[in-house]
């Protein structure tokens, strides 16, 4: 087993039952303690849903950590017979074979992301992908970190990992040193500006950070959105699709902040929301309309307080 994954034989062996006490530790610790986890559950019940039939014996028995409740344990039975399959799922490093992240789970299956990751950005999408350069704030450490921030903080982190997944390696730096110095503290710290797999841990910490704020989950979403834009994917925009789900949650605890802070910046953001909304789910929505509201929600957005 190597410091990035779980190699074929060993999780084969695993599945199988045949590892000692010791070893069967070590698998259960690098697949509750990672991303690996749902992954390996995933394959799991692919397993199931493709009909292979009952669960056969022997079965693995797999108590450990749930990696998103430390104080509660989960318990499965995963069939010996998926082991050839699971091992292929897993054999690759948690790096590559991670679950696609929040940040760019909405484009994961669009076509230019695809050609993104085969062309590079820039030659799929134009020069201005990269989107805005904003100036730092506050940040983390901040008692009070700014909305704007939290905003922010969502629109970069998706531009990072597109870059890191497309291959613009001299880009990455770039977007990384800017929410290095949005983002302050320990947090900071994790991202290193020339080392693309820093990218992983940090990006759990800060949806750590930011996990209660509808400000950060409106900028991993409107990150999105802009590259769904450019790459004139209108899906992203359907009234039914997971995007839409996503941003209709964010309206909803948006206006209750609204209500709460009271402020006019905040107003603005919600009547560019309720705007969006009304013309996605009225299916009037058009490529020009769906630019010029993803532009004025990067704006606004960007300097709430």
């Amino acid at each position: 087993m190597s410091s990035n994954g779980i190699d074929p034989e060993t999780l084969a062996a695993f599945l199988d039952g045949k590892l000692s006490g010791q070893e069967r530790e070590k698998v259960i610790k690098a697949l509750s303690d990672s991303e690996l986890y749902e992954s390996f559950m995933e394959a799991s019940a692919i397993q199931r849903e493709l009909g292979m039939g009952e669960v056969p014996e022997p079965v693995v028995v797999v108590d450990a950590r749930d990696r998103f409740a430390r104080s509660r344990r989960w318990r499965t039975y995963v069939p010996a017979a998926a082991a050839a399959a699971l091992a292929g799922v897993l054999a690759v490093s948690q790096f590559a074979s991670a679950r696609m992240p929040e940040s760019l789970g909405l484009v994961a299956k669009a076509a230019f992301f695809e050609q993104a990751q085969e062309n590079g950005a820039q030659k799929t999408l134009g020069a201005d992908w990269k989107g805005p350069a904003w100036s730092a704030s506050r940040g983390v450490n901040s008692p009070e970190t700014p909305r704007g921030d939290e905003f922010k903080s969502g629109v970069l982190l998706v531009n990072l990992d597109f870059a890191a997944r497309t291959k613009e390696d001299t880009v990455f730096p770039r977007i990384a040193t800017q929410l290095k110095k949005l983002v302050s503290g320990p947090a900071s710290n994790m991202l290193n500006p020339a080392d693309k797999t820093s990218l992983r841990g940090f990006s759990r910490t800060i949806s750590q950070l930011f996990k209660d704020s509808p400000w950060y989950r409106l900028g991993i979403w409107t990150g999105q959105a802009r590259l769904a834009v450019a790459g004139n994917d209108m899906s992203f925009f359907a009234p039914d699709s997971k995007a839409t789900r996503m941003l209709t949650d964010v309206y909803d605890r948006i206006t209750d902040d609204a209500k709460a802070s009271g402020d006019t910046s905040t107003d603005v953001v919600v009547g560019q929301l309720k705007f969006l909304l009304g013309q996605i789910n009225n299916r009037q929505l058009t490529d020009t309309a769906a630019r010029s509201s993803v532009d004025g929600i990067l704006d606004d957005a960007a300097v709430i307080q």
